[in-house]
């Protein structure tokens, strides 16, 4: 990178006059006041593969007068969403999908007793779907909601939308109709019964393809695993989705049709307070993680995310198009975010069982890249910090003072 080193006379004139460009560099953070021979991080975020220096100033006699100039070393992504972010105590476990006896539903218990059985099995909350069908609530100790699964064959197949709360079935036959009149929308199953039948049969008995799933848009979620029907994992349609900037979450689908089948997966939701708005809300946002019965803790920074496991397991970090970012076997991984990550996301593996949980995406910048490094001021005053990337653009921190 050129550098431009500013004398005495100049320097105060060329950091009052150089245009700032917000949308591409961001101002270098740092503390407001920091302690004399004491290191402090200084922070930003710059065009994605570009380079940054950072100059130092010191005012002296009534002018900013230039100090010397820190090379910045390590680059990572920037986090533009994260679910996660300011995360309430409070977890519940709540059940999504599953079926009852009534109307054109298929489940063998009526819904009082499969709430009973979810109650019975520590649930705090449950979603429940019907075959175009809205069971009428109950009540229930455990917080219901209302859902309905509609039936659609217009992508070349016959596939299933869950949508939530809901009061009456949707008489569309196009899914891209039910999808925009939902509140929250799911893309139900995508490999049902495979691999026995394909995915696409337009027999209607086999889920859809990352191509039609990709062919929708506005859905919430996309079931990344059911244990119904051989249904199991379908990360791929999820990762295709994820892939393309959609920012679509992972939902576990009970799809329990019977009492025995209760309770196979979950989702551990954050909410302020266990109600059905809240509970919907969360699951809307993405404020919540799939699982089988492994227990997790993600922590997302700004540079890195730390996974945390409540037991010996595989821990995986993955990213575009599926790729296995990073891999430990332990009960703790951290991944330290790299310019060009679209989207990281985050599963635990059970040692004991084999067992899974899934994280919803973690997504970073596509055009931007965080940047980090450590000063030290020796000398008591007031600096300023200035930011030059290698395009010539220059962003300038606030007044930092040095005691």
């Amino acid at each position: 990178m050129r550098r431009t080193l500013l004398t005495a006379l100049s320097a105060l004139a060329v950091l009052t006059c150089i245009p700032s460009i917000a949308q591409a560099l961001t101002p270098p953070a740092a503390p407001r006041h920091v302690t004399s021979g004491q290191r402090f991080t200084v922070s930003g975020a710059a065009p994605l593969k570009s380079r940054v220096e950072v100059e130092v100033y010191r005012r002296t006699r009534g002018q900013w007068r230039y100090v010397r100039t820190a090379v910045v070393r390590h680059y990572g992504g920037q986090v533009t969403a994260n679910p996660y972010a300011a995360l309430p105590s409070q977890s519940s476990k709540v059940a999504y999908h599953f079926h009852a006896s009534g109307g054109a539903d298929d489940g063998s218990a009526a819904l009082p007793d499969m709430l009973a059985a979810y109650e019975d099995a520590a649930f705090d909350a449950a979603v429940w779907s019907g075959h175009d069908t809205v069971h009428e609530s109950p009540g229930a100790a455990i917080v219901g909601i209302r859902g309905v699964e509609e039936t659609v064959w217009s992508v070349g197949c016959m596939m299933h939308i869950v949508s939530f709360p809901a009061t009456a079935e949707n008489p569309s036959t196009d899914p891209q109709t039910i999808i925009d009149g939902a509140s929250v929308a799911v893309l139900a199953h995508p490999n049902m019964n495979s691999p026995t039948i394909p995915r696409g049969d337009a027999t209607g008995r086999g889920g859809i393809t990352a191509a039609q799933a990709l062919s929708l848009t506005g859905y919430d979620g996309i079931a990344v695993f059911n244990p119904y029907s051989e249904c199991g994992e379908a990360c791929d349609v999820w990762d295709a989705v994820l892939s393309t900037g959609r920012q679509v979450y992972g939902y576990a689908e009970d799809d329990a049709h019977a009492l025995l089948n209760v309770g196979r997966c979950w989702n551990v939701v954050y909410a302020d307070a266990l109600t059905e708005a809240t509970v919907v809300e969360s699951l809307r946002s993405g404020r919540f993680y799939a699982t089988q019965g492994p227990t997790l803790a993600l922590q997302v920074g700004p540079r890195a995310l730390t996974l945390r496991s409540d037991a010996p397991a595989r821990l995986r970090i993955i990213g575009r198009d599926g790729a296995l970012l990073s891999e430990s076997e332990g009960m703790t991984l951290r991944y330290v975010y790299r310019p060009g990550d679209l989207y990281v996301r985050c599963e635990v593996i059970r040692a004991s069982d084999g067992l899974k949980a899934w994280t919803q995406p973690v997504f970073l910048s596509r055009r931007k890249q965080a940047y980090r490094l450590s000063v030290k001021l020796s000398r008591p005053g007031r600096y300023r910090l200035r930011a030059v990337a290698s395009s010539g653009e220059s962003q300038l921190s606030h007044v930092v003072r040095v005691r």
